[in-house]
């Protein structure tokens, strides 16, 4: 697979986002592994989670577990793989979500996401968590200990790159959109975060690139001209709308979700998948 630059780092331009395997809704926990193996093995070397995907308030970090367990599975396969998660979210057990910024909430979380995952995967394995770098950016030297004693490789900002200071943004590693919503190809509202992070060349993390979940996503109208160009293709509308993003910026990397190992291995097979100038304007427009 084609490969694309997050920081210092280089990643697969399509990756895997974990949720869809560890929230409501989730598949079985042989057919969750499956999935992520069978995305490393299409060439995603990008895998992104957090410590607040899980369902009830006693399996906090489930998504992180997940993950080590299908690398662990993968073996050498997986020492090219560059896990993001995330810290400053969390969930107990009443199916909403909460934003916990705190200091101290935010080194239990770097500690409980290093002794899951960077403590049983080789040194060779990158680790990024771009929620806890960006909130420990703060004048206090204890709140920003977890990045300064090295913990974790790299780090970036869940929020858009438009809100915040051109200096902070060039140090960033990850940029979100700032709603940290859907950004597809038929809905671009986030498309000015994305010509930013293009201009200070930062990689922008495209979250639910078909609709996300809980959308009705197969079902709405913009999709339309996916569905027809797709079926001119011989190919899924899923993996036309992932390429179609990419053709639409060198800064854009999706990181769809899966609950399936053929969509999966759909959702990669987008990076090679090339538009004409004339599919991409009807796509657009």
């Amino acid at each position: 697979m084609r490969t694309s630059a997050v920081g210092p780092l280089t990643v697969s331009v399509v990756g895997l986002g974990e949720m869809q395997r560890s929230v409501e809704g989730r598949p079985s926990e042989e057919r969750a592994l499956e999935t992520i193996c069978a995305a490393v093995d299409t060439g995603i070397t990008l895998i992104d989670t957090a410590d607040c995907y899980h369902i009830t308030s006693d399996e906090v970090g489930h998504g992180e577990e997940l993950v080590v367990r299908a690398l662990d599975r993968l073996g050498g396969d997986a020492l090219n793989v560059v896990v993001a998660t995330k810290g400053g979210k969390r969930r107990l057990g009443d199916g909403n979500w909460y934003v916990d910024g705190r200091p101290d909430h935010l080194r239990q979380a770097c500690q409980a996401s290093l002794s899951g995952y960077v403590e049983r995967r080789s040194t060779s394995t990158s680790f990024t968590n771009p929620t806890l770098g960006c909130r420990l950016r703060t004048p206090s030297a204890r709140s920003r200990s977890c990045t300064t004693r090295g913990r974790y490789a790299r780090w970036g900002s869940p929020t858009s790159p438009c809100s915040r200071s051109r200096t902070h943004t060039r140090s960033s590693a990850i940029a979100w959109s700032r709603s940290r919503n859907r950004h597809s190809a038929a809905h671009r509202e986030n498309e000015d975060a994305l010509r930013l992070c293009e201009q200070l060349g930062i990689a922008f993390l495209s979250f639910g690139p078909l609709g996300g979940k809980g959308t009705s996503c197969s079902n709405d109208e913009s999709w339309e001209p996916f569905k027809t160009v797709a079926a001119e293709l011989g190919v899924s509308w899923q993996r036309l709308a992932i390429a179609a993003l990419l053709h639409f910026s060198p800064a854009m990397l999706p990181i769809p979700g899966a609950s399936r190992f053929a969509s999966a291995r759909d959702s990669a097979s987008a990076a090679d998948l090339q538009l004409n100038p004339e599919r991409l304007a009807r796509l657009m427009a």
